[in-house]
């Protein structure tokens, strides 16, 4: 069995031979086609892949039955014009420790005004403002996790590892997502509308799909309180349309109505560079680092290949 395996990781194609003599590991550019001698593959690793180079490994490779995205959200992947027949699987629960760890570090520098402070050391002064008496809840302003409100929006492996982090810091946690339930110790409903008025930090998670393009619009900015802060991961809509692709967010809401053409924001036309909101968005924006999965990337491949030459597909198939 031919395994097309990407040079995005490291992986040691000996060892996958002596786990299973079936296997055929080949190592490719995810930057480049597929070269001709390799497209009767029948497995297709994925990390990081381009689109273009995606899609026509999509055209190509004819006997393709399985595609591996190493990705915890593999929407490239899903709009690759891969046939139907080709069962396609997410890294889901591989990136769970590092992107809830992202999304902490975010919010906890939002609420110690970090992004006030770094401005400050920049120019070489001290930023009075954020020092002195602090109030101990969030009346005036985000301040602390401590008794603050924070809702989740999409509420699945990455979520179920940083609630418990916002938990241990004193917030109370409030997931979204398609259906109503009790998630562990997470009360998680189906109405995001609902309770946005009370959040003092909102986190979208939410993966690229149809189902949720343009989920997060000025009308549901406009629901939170203008002292809240909004955190959203490189896959959200408003961010991932202003040249930010690739850029989590978090910035305050206030800042956000304070940008008059936030309304009107066109989903095919990039916020300008001098716009007040592109302004904000610099200022908070950090890249995330697609570190290697929590688990190591030889035992994250050989898991599923083992399962798939027993015909026992992953559970994380999309």
């Amino acid at each position: 069995m031919k395994i097309l395996v990407p040079d995005t990781i490291p992986l040691d194609f000996a060892e996958l031979r002596d786990a299973d003599a079936e296997l055929n590991p080949v190592g490719y550019r995810v930057a480049e086609p597929v070269p001709e001698e390799h497209v009767d593959a029948e497995v297709l690793v994925a990390w990081s892949n381009p689109p273009g180079p995606l899609a026509d490994a999509a055209r190509r490779l004819t006997k393709l039955r399985w595609v591996q995205d190493l990705a915890a959200g593999p929407g490239v992947t899903l709009q690759a014009g891969f046939p139907a027949e080709v069962v396609i699987t997410s890294g889901r629960s591989l990136h769970d420790r590092t992107v809830a760890e992202h999304a902490l570090a975010l919010t906890l520098a939002a609420a110690r005004h970090l992004h006030v402070a770094v401005r400050a050391q920049i120019g070489h002064r001290w930023a009075r403002e954020i020092g002195g008496l602090q109030p101990l809840d969030n009346a005036q302003g985000f301040t602390t996790l401590r008794d603050a409100n924070v809702v989740i929006w999409g509420f699945g492996g990455i979520a179920r590892t940083l609630a418990p982090l916002y938990t241990a810091l004193g917030a109370t946690v409030v997931g979204v997502a398609r259906t109503p339930r009790t998630d562990g110790p997470y009360r998680v409903v189906d109405d995001v509308d609902a309770v946005l008025p009370t959040a003092d930090v909102l986190v979208n998670i939410l993966p690229t799909a149809p189902a949720t393009d343009r989920a997060v619009d000025a009308r549901r900015l406009a629901l939170l309180p203008r002292a809240a802060w909004f955190y959203a991961d490189r896959r959200s809509e408003p961010v991932r349309r202003c040249h930010y692709r690739r850029l989590p967010v978090v910035t305050r809401v206030r800042d956000m109505h304070a940008e008059p053409s936030i309304g009107h924001v066109g989903y095919n036309t990039p916020v300008t560079a001098d716009a007040a909101l592109n302004q904000v968005i610099r200022r908070r924006a950090r890249p995330t680092r697609c570190q290697k999965p929590e688990s190591a990337d030889e035992r994250a491949l050989r898991s599923p290949v083992r399962r798939e030459t027993r015909c026992e597909w992953p559970a994380s198939d999309v």
